[in-house]
């Protein structure tokens, strides 16, 4: 019979799948019908993982063992020292229930293990009665008992109980996940429940609120914390260093999880077919045992989760209407036909995303990169002087990085046509970590920081002596947000240290920690890119499932070989996991513990990894050190194509370097806070300005952003509304006001009546608002000037204004629930917005989109303000050369 054991629990919720569900609960038979079976071969490496996880759990309940008083804490070890542990493992506890009933029980209990009932809800009972489950056991790693009324919220008592139960499980994770938090709100649930068939619920409750005690990279930080509390003379010492260190589950919020996963999908899914249970292939399955079979399936059928970033939910969505392939969506989008319209009714998110998601559909179907129709991004330059390259590789358990990479491309000043540009290249690697200690991978932070800062500043000081026009821009790229949080992690993490601190400021300023605040100056200079994100936003490629680095490398214009071939960004065996960007961490644990597992593959042998050869540990780091490489040359390529194919599509502009720090005001830290925050806000709503208006004009209507389809009305019908709207307002007796009709799909737009801050601009061109519009019709200054003049423009300021100035328009009246939708405009500037209509910056009589302007109206008065209390602004600090 199947077993709903926790992992099983744990998984599904981790890979959100009713067909793993189904494939672990169903019998051998079941399983060979279908010709299933799980990964037979592991990723090499993965024991030391576990291994890792074991030991770091063992490690946790000796510091616990250690910093209680004697018998405080009960357990029991195994008789052998465990190699791979080094030490001996704790071995369960089976008799939990009479240790309860002493008349006073210990402060812990190391994995005590008990029977989990069948009737923790009805649906699992039935689900026990109906299909025969096997009862199992868990069990919890620690189990704290306090004496009651701590106050915490308490699993089905309403009464103070004489001790509490608090579950804490040890995980090496530094960031715990839902699989984490279901399993110990299962447990609570499990052992609330047999307590009370235990006879022991008067003296016990368990408490709703468990708990995890994270990874982290430093082994001591518990004992260290208890020593703190010591020496403070706290009562319970241990209490508060645990207290410190855990991280709390809500079990209001995770208990609806585990509930609904009892009483509706155990039910529903056991009741399923094998063939028919649900199932999407997505980025979270690169670990199910079933990943394999699932996308040979997916390619069978054409399975709608072939298409990148298409979730589980809006697949249902589509199926339900009847589209069920990636062709049958490529021909109801392109068509339009009722299918689509019956989904786009129900999901705007569909809507918008739709001329993307079919393109994807094309491109696999045809196997080539295609581009979205319409689509541009804010995110990237088309150019820039300097162009820097990162990639970065770590344990996701420990958090540390165990391979660092950067590469830069470089056009120096003075360079005459047709030179080469600069290259470097610095691969870093943490080859050794004693006890999870990160000193190494600080030494290598410091030896990455010193080449990037150095790039940086060799731009920043040849632009010091440069004019504004001539200025290097700089930018650095990496793939995925993954390597970008990571890198801010090292920062947090080695700050403190006055080695590290002076050598990683410039890129703590454009990559600040999550406990800084950034440069505002940096952060709207927008000095990165995440790479992965402008390919979805801009191309369709021929890959199934997610936009891994090699793969989207490979299918995108690929390098081709003097005999006609493509070239493959590939690496051996052991050193890419398919559906991810990392290399695989077991290879840093193998490194770090001289302990190696990966083998040369042997094409001789292919199917039989024991008649493979082993590597050498010198072997082991020269492979890392080229995996990482091999990526920064990915990354590299597809920048460079991007730019090459997609130059007009790369609409974000970038101006001069400057490593310098912005000004502080002279005012309380307080205060510089806020100015800093309310900076990054004004910066935050720019770019998401630009970014939105970047889109094609049918997904920003989709998104809410703008309105479409604006034509004016004809004349007869636009005097009445315009003669009504100045009579009952006589500020607009001499203003020009225009009435537009628009379309109707545009009538929930976030565009309100009474906005001054929207432009408008012709549907069938795009025209970037920002842009200054003497840039835009190919003018110097002093043509620019002469022109204005001969329009009886004469005022210098309206020379350098932006194309969205000229066109800026007030909503005078919106009347969205009309029939036949309805607005009047009046120009922002009357005599701006004709001249721009006379220079073809806009065309009345073609269809045309409003579009919301972002101004800031507050930053400078709240600086001001808060300046004019504490002082006036400090003069600008530049960052000091480094040697």
């Amino acid at each position: 019979m199947a077993k709903l054991d926790k992992g099983t629990l744990a998984l599904t919720f981790k890979f959100d799948c009713d067909r793993f569900l189904r494939f672990r609960l169903a019998s051998d038979a079941e399983r060979d019908s279908l010709g299933i079976s799980a990964e037979t071969y592991k990723r090499p490496g993965i024991e030391l993982i576990k291994a890792a996880g074991r030991r770091w759990e063992a490690d946790k309940y000796q510091d616990l063992i250690d910093t209680s008083d004697d018998g405080k804490v009960v357990f029991l070890l195994e008789d052998k020292v465990d190699d791979l542990l080094g030490r001996k493992p704790f071995k369960k506890i089976q008799n939990l229930f009479d240790i309860l009933r002493q008349q006073e029980p210990p402060q812990a209990i190391i994995e005590a293990e008990f029977t989990v009932p069948t009737n923790i809800t009805p649906g699992l009972q039935k689900a026990y009665d109906d299909f025969g489950l096997d009862q199992v056991r868990v069990r919890p790693d620690i189990l704290w008992i306090h004496p009651g009324g701590t106050g915490a919220p308490l699993i089905g008592n309403g009464t103070v109980p004489e001790y509490e139960i608090h579950i804490i499980d040890v995980k090496m994770a530094a960031e715990p996940s839902l699989r984490h938090f279901t399993e110990v709100t299962y447990y609570a649930l499990a052992l609330a429940t047999a307590i009370q068939q235990e006879g022991l619920g008067g003296r016990y409750a368990v408490s709703a609120e468990g708990t995890i005690w994270p990874g982290s990279h430093d082994i001591n930080a518990f004992r260290n914390l208890v020593q703190l509390y010591q020496a403070k003379g706290a009562a319970d010492p241990v209490s508060k260093a645990l207290s410190e260190t855990l991280i709390r589950v809500p079990y209001e919020v995770y208990e609806v999880h585990v509930k609904q996963f009892f009483e509706d999908r155990l039910l529903r899914v056991l009741q399923t077919d094998m063939e028919d249970a649900s199932w999407h292939v997505g980025p979270k399955c690169q670990l199910c045992d079933y990943v394999r079979y699932c996308r040979d399936k997916a390619s069978e059928c054409d399975h709608l989760s072939r298409l990148a970033w298409l979730n589980q939910g809006q697949a249902e969505l589509l199926r339900s209407n009847g589209i069920t392939t990636t062709a049958g969506l490529t021909e109801a989008v392109t068509t339009a036909d009722d299918r689509w319209q019956s989904v786009i009714d129900s999901s705007h998110q569909l809507r918008a995303d739709g001329p993307a998601l079919a393109t994807r559909a094309r491109s696999l179907t045809e196997g080539a990169p295609l581009p979205v129709d319409g689509r541009r991004s804010a995110m990237i330059p088309a150019w820039t002087d300097q162009s820097i390259f990162i990639t970065i590789h770590f344990d996701p358990g420990s958090g540390i990085s165990f391979a660092l990479g950067a590469a830069r491309l470089y056009f120096p000043h003075g360079r005459k046509p047709g030179d080469p540009p600069v290259t470097d290249e610095k691969i870093f690697i943490v080859d050794r970590v004693d006890a999870m200690n990160p000193e190494t991978e600080r030494e290598r932070l410091k030896e990455f920081a010193t080449v990037v800062s150095e790039w940086l500043d060799e731009v920043s000081t040849v632009n010091t002596g440069l004019p504004a026009r001539d200025r290097l821009s700089s930018h650095i790229f990496f793939w995925d947000m993954l390597e970008m949080r990571q890198l801010k992690r090292m920062f947090e993490r080695h700050m403190q240290n006055p080695d590290v601190i002076e050598l990683i400021e410039i890129l703590t300023r454009f990559f600040p920690p999550d406990s800084l605040l950034p440069d505002p100056d940096a952060f709207k200079s927008q000095p990165g890119t995440i790479v992965k994100e402008v390919l979805r936003m801009l191309v369709g490629l021929p890959v199934a499932h997610d936009y891994s680095l090699f793969d989207a490398a490979n299918s995108f214009f690929p390098n081709v070989r003097e005999d006609g071939t493509p070239y493959k960004f590939d690496l051996p065996f052991g050193f890419a996991t398919p559906m991810s960007d990392q290399i695989p961490f077991e290879r840093a644990y193998e490194l770090w513990q001289d302990k190696i597992f990966v083998r040369h593959f042997n094409k001789l042998h292919p199917t039989d990894p024991s008649k493979w050869r082993r590597y050498t540990r010198d072997e082991l780091y020269d492979g890392i050190k080229r995996a990482t490489k091999v990526h920064l040359q990915a990354l590299q390529h597809i920048v460079r194509r991007l730019r090459e194919n997609y130059k007009d599509r790369l609409v974000l502009k970038k101006s001069g370097f400057s490593a310098a720090r912005s000004s502080q005001a002279s005012v309380p830290e307080a205060a510089r806070s806020l100015i800093a925050f309310e900076k990054l806000n004004v910066a935050c709503q720019e770019m998401e300005n630009r970014n939105t208006r970047s889109m094609p004009v049918d997904e920003r209507e989709a998104r809410f952003f703008s309105i479409r389809g604006l034509t004016l009305k004809p004349q007869a019908e636009a005097d009445p509304i315009i003669d009504e709207i100045k009579f009952a307002n006589p500020q607009y007796q001499h203003e020009t006001l225009y009435v537009f009709d628009f379309s109707p799909t545009s009538r929930d737009s976030r565009i309100k009546e009474g906005e001054f801050t929207v432009a408008l601009s012709n549907e069938n061109e795009y025209v970037d608002l920002d842009e200054p519009w003497r840039r835009r019709l190919g003018l110097g200054f002093q043509d620019a000037e002469e022109l204005l003049g001969e329009h009886g423009l004469t005022e210098r300021w309206m020379t350098n204004k932006s194309i969205g100035a000229l066109l800026q328009v007030e909503v005078i009246r919106l009347e969205a629930m009309q029939d036949n939708p309805y607005v009047v405009l009046k120009p922002g500037h009357q005599v701006l917005f004709q001249f721009a209509v006379a220079q073809g910056l806009v065309a009345l009589d073609s269809p045309l989109v409003l579009d919301p302007m972002y101004r800031d109206f507050s930053s400078d008065r709240i600086e001001k303000a808060l300046r004019s209390v504490g002082g006036k602004a400090a003069p600008i600090k530049r960052a000091r050369k480094r040697r």
